[in-house]
């Protein structure tokens, strides 16, 4: 079985309206592999919270920044952070995202 069995697709966040409705750009597909985890959200008020979410490992370094919609088969997620790895060690880059 492959390190990276799941296909994903990948949307920037290009802008987000007066109502705080986010619009995203061409999603990009990448192979992935997505682990179900839960992830801790800082509310508004600076409240953590644990939120349903996953752990998505994609190969390489590709350019996913915070707030890009991710599609996972029926599962959409909202990237909350990365781990940025370390440098010039090859790996596949891991992002944090919370269900949208």
């Amino acid at each position: 079985m492959s390190q990276f069995p799941h296909t994903i697709q990948v949307a920037a966040r290009t802008a987000i309206d007066d109502n705080g409705v986010p619009a995203y750009g061409t999603p990009v597909e990448y192979r992935a592999n997505v682990q179900g985890a839960r992830v801790i959200v800082t509310s508004p008020e600076g409240v953590q919270i644990r939120v349903p979410g996953g752990r998505i490992f994609i190969p390489g370094r590709p350019a996913v920044d915070i707030g890009a919609r991710v599609t996972h088969g029926t599962n959409t997620y909202e990237v909350m952070g990365a781990d940025p790895g370390e440098v010039g060690i090859p790996a596949p880059s891991e992002f944090y995202a919370r269900l949208i």
